[in-house]
């Protein structure tokens, strides 16, 4: 359900600011290690020149900041981890720039094809700033309501751990305009790892709700509906 304030969606150019950020912080994220190592040195301070490059500033949120400038070295575990993770929302922003197609919902995505679609440490990230352009509204849209499924029934499934037929929960529409055959099993539900949910490892359960939770933020920002704080977006179901 959507707050109770006029939508204004992102227009592109924020959104394309937004994923350059979210690119930042993934990289830094990954690569937070060893403050003696010459390499990783040398990464961060290209990251550092990078982010700087693109006058995106108004778009870095304050923990945002501490994850991209601190020193090497310094981030806690829990900073890396939603770093990483965040490159699955990245995900959801590039395929709304048109930089990529529709994810799996079931898989993760290899941050650095996503981060490579953002250009990321080069100058035509800027070009990508200024030509910035998002999918129409009823693909925005597509993806938020079939994210919001797959979530609902993820999380169902943490409840009563029992068998659901979602077939009816999953529009046809949302499918085709997104490019995709389908999320669901033979059985109708929700198929994880190629198989039926209640048939799925827990490890892949796992990773796919972490997905889905991080594309379903991204998806409901998108959209407008909370405002414009990406990490202040609320993920529902």
């Amino acid at each position: 359900m959507a707050a109770d304030h006029d939508i204004e969606p992102p227009i592109a150019p924020r959104v394309a600011r937004r994923a350059m950020v979210l690119a930042a912080v993934a990289c830094r994220s990954l690569s937070d290690h060893d403050p003696e190592n010459a390499d990783a040195e040398d990464l961060w301070q290209r990251l550092k020149d990078w982010i700087q490059s693109l006058d995106v500033d108004s778009e870095i949120e304050p923990h945002e900041t501490q994850i991209i400038y601190n020193p090497l070295g310094s981030l806690s575990d829990q900073e890396k981890l939603a770093g990483a993770w965040g490159v699955e929302g990245l995900a959801i922003l590039a395929w709304a720039l048109g930089l990529l197609p529709f994810p799996a919902h079931d898989q993760q995505v290899d941050p650095y094809e996503v981060t490579d679609a953002l250009a990321l440490l080069n100058p035509e990230a800027t070009d990508i700033i200024n030509a910035a352009d998002v999918r129409t509204s009823k693909e925005l849209s597509a993806c938020r309501e079939l994210l919001y499924a797959i979530h609902c029934r993820l999380r169902q499934f943490n409840r009563d751990r029992s068998f659901h037929d979602i077939s009816q929960w999953i529009e046809s529409e949302w499918l085709q305009t997104l490019g995709i055959d389908s999320v669901l099993a033979s059985n109708g539900d929700l198929a994880v790892g190629g198989v039926p949910l209640t048939e799925s490892r827990e490890s892949a359960r796992r990773s796919c709700e972490s997905v889905t939770f991080e594309r379903h933020r991204a998806a409901i920002w998108l959209m407008g509906e909370y405002g414009p704080i990406y990490s202040k977006v609320p993920v529902d179901t």
